[in-house]
């Protein structure tokens, strides 16, 4: 068989199974249903953010992690890219699009060009100084910014998470109310549980942090591994868990737990092939006493792909106490 002959079949297979899939989704996509706890009041509501903008290049898109403050949101980017934007509420206060945007590329630590695996950029959280913590998927490693013009700094030295370099490292990481670094782990899918890791803020020699400990394995299911994570005004920890089959696509799931051991309550899982790919959680208090949480969809740059902000309105729980 000629190899022109091999490369035509070779495409012919994968047409076909593309459309099976296509086939598969939406079956699933008309069967599938929402799950909602009973800590959901409204949600989730939906808003598309597009920055048509010719000054990004296309370079909007792949958003994985979020941190929301008044009317500031902040937004990391899978190529190393920060977007600062202002955000307004509409009268039931959701979210509408960001505007004024502008996109800050984060520097490496070394003045050579940057590779896709370094800059892959996942989670997103404040320190109670300030500061932000920036966390890599791929190229493992958690670093500090002091400020959106700045170099970032390290929190360890580069090998210290060298066992998870690859696809499933970090993603989720959420500054503690003892003022602690909660990273997690994304694990892969199917597993039953995830590896957290704590940091206390210590620093060694040559900005090497001596701080970070092994915390404790977090609990999975059903084929959900944990992207998204942030710290409630309840006190409770809020995690984002995100789940993808090539028959269903993806689907999302809210959770709160008191403590990191422990499943915590579902919130609400979305039906699958319905919404996008959520990957960054920010937790807000709304001024009437709700807490508000809103999801970040990643694009992978695909064109005809939304960004989405994904909002839900929740009561605050009086069970938690904030201590990790």
């Amino acid at each position: 068989m000629t190899l022109g002959r091999i490369i035509r079949r070779g495409l012919a297979g994968l047409l076909v199974l593309m459309i099976l899939a296509g086939l598969l989704r939406a079956v699933v996509w008309a069967t599938g249903t929402s799950l909602s706890g009973p800590a959901l009041l409204d949600g989730p509501h939906v808003t598309v953010w597009d920055l048509p903008d010719p000054a990004f290049e296309d370079a909007f898109g792949g958003v994985s992690g979020l941190l929301i403050e008044g009317d500031i949101l902040l937004a990391a980017s899978d190529r190393g890219t920060l977007f600062d934007a202002r955000v307004l509420r509409d009268p039931d206060g959701w979210l509408t699009a960001p505007t004024q945007a502008r996109m800050i590329t984060v520097p490496l630590l070394r003045n050579w060009p940057a590779t896709e695996a370094e800059t892959d950029l996942e989670g997103l959280t404040r320190l109670q100084d300030g500061r932000l913590i920036l966390a890599y998927e791929r190229f493992a490693r958690i670093d500090t910014l002091d400020g959106l013009d700045a170099t970032p700094r390290p929190t360890h030295v580069w090998t210290t998470f060298q066992p998870y370099f690859g696809n499933t490292a970090f993603e989720a990481v959420a500054t503690l109310p003892d003022g602690r670094v909660l990273a997690i782990l994304e694990g892969p899918s199917g597993a039953a549980s995830t590896q957290s890791y704590l940091w206390n803020g210590e620093r060694g020699p040559r900005d090497q942090a001596t701080g970070w400990s092994a915390g404790a394995d977090m609990p999975l299911s059903d084929g959900f591994v944990i992207v998204g994570a942030d710290m409630g005004a309840d006190g409770c920890l809020y995690l984002l868990d995100r789940k993808f089959t090539l028959a269903s696509g993806f689907s999302h799931r809210l959770r709160r737990v008191a403590s990191l051991e422990n499943s915590g309550e579902t919130i609400y899982t979305s039906a699958p092939a319905v919404l996008g790919n959520a990957e960054g959680l920010s937790m807000e208090a709304a001024p009437n006493g709700d807490l508000i949480a809103t999801l970040i969809t990643d694009n992978n740059f695909l064109p005809l792909t939304p960004t989405q902000l994904i909002q839900y309105r929740l009561t605050p729980s009086a069970s938690c106490d904030g201590v990790f």
